[in-house]
């Protein structure tokens, strides 16, 4: 509890299933490929535990609207990603999912700075991450031949046929994903947004 305010039951419930999902798919991405199903049970995981951020947040706002819709479009492009038989699908997948997800961060970050407190401070870091692994990801569509752009450029990679470079980013992408449902995990138990 902070300031004498209760943390909510859909608050401990959101931290949760961000805390243990997002672990859950960082452990199994940087094991390797493989392990589908528990992939997959991430997936819903963090789906539930984002789901009640943006109730936290203020499921009615448009911030937060927004940022549920870009997160269904990237939730699909996960699901056809972990299906996938065909390689390239499956890397354009992995690129929407990459665009959508960070959307998502990036509008959900802003509802953040909205509010006060800790709540401010993860907005303002989410926000910076989501800005600067957007313009990775355009600057790598852009210009693929300049470099790996923090592993980025690798998802481009892939739609020629290096799964390899793939995986590298998409490795990049669930770990700032990862980090930041942790840190909404660890705002939804402690700090009650206001």
């Amino acid at each position: 509890m902070t300031d004498g305010l209760a943390i909510s039951r859909n608050a401990q419930v959101g931290a949760i299933a961000l805390a243990l999902s997002a672990t859950l798919g960082a452990a199994i991405i940087w094991r390797g490929p493989g392990l589908v199903p528990l992939r997959i049970v991430a997936l819903f995981g963090t789906a539930l535990g984002l789901v009640c951020l943006c109730d936290e947040l203020g499921a009615g706002r448009p911030l937060n609207r927004a940022g549920l819709i870009l997160f269904a479009g990237a939730f699909c492009a996960k699901l056809l990603m972990l299906v996938s038989a065909d390689p390239l699908t499956a890397a354009r997948a992995t690129i929407t999912y990459a665009f959508a997800m960070f959307g998502a961060l990036l509008l959900w970050s802003v509802a953040l700075l909205h509010h006060s407190g800790a709540a401010k401070r993860m907005g303002a870091l989410g926000t910076a991450a989501s800005i600067a692994s957007i313009a990775f990801l355009i600057a790598g569509h852009l210009a693929v031949a300049l470099g790996s752009l923090a592993g980025f450029a690798g998802l481009y990679a892939a739609l020629d046929g290096s799964a390899e470079k793939a995986r590298s980013a998409s490795v990049t992408i669930e770990t700032i994903a990862w980090l930041w449902c942790l840190a909404a995990s660890g705002l939804l138990w402690h700090s009650p947004i206001d």
